[in-house]
C-alpha cells in the first residue's frame, strides 16, 4: 500500500477504477483502493476544501464507489451534505 509518494505534474495520471473506498476515522483520511491493488490515502481536510464545504463540520456518516464507472467515490456527512472526488483527484493529490 501506498501511503504517501512524491507529487506529479497534474493532468500525468493515467485511469484506473475503483475498487473501495474507506474512511479511517483516527486519521481524517479516506484510504481509496484502485484495481491494480494501490491504495491513496486522500486527506477529508483536501476533499471538504475542494468541495467548497466548510473545514469544521459533521461526522463522515457514509462512502461510496461510483457503482456505474467506478470512476470516483462520494461522501456524506452527518449533517447532509455531499462530496465527491474523481479518480483523478485522489491520484494527483498523492
Amino acid at each position: 500500500m501506498i501511503t504517501a509518494a512524491a507529487r506529479k505534474k497534474l493532468g500525468t495520471a493515467r485511469f484506473e477504477r475503483i475498487r473501495d473506498v474507506k474512511y479511517l476515522s483516527w486519521e481524517d483520511v479516506f484510504e481509496v483502493e484502485f484495481e491494480s491493488g494501490l491504495s491513496y490515502l486522500v486527506s477529508n481536510r483536501d476533499l471538504r476544501v475542494a468541495n467548497r464545504l466548510p473545514h469544521r463540520s459533521a461526522a463522515v456518516a457514509a462512502a461510496w464507489v461510483d457503482p456505474e464507472l467506478r470512476s470516483g467515490f462520494h461522501v456524506r456527512y452527518e449533517d447532509g451534505s455531499v462530496a465527491e472526488a474523481s479518480w483523478e483527484f485522489v491520484k494527483e493529490q498523492a
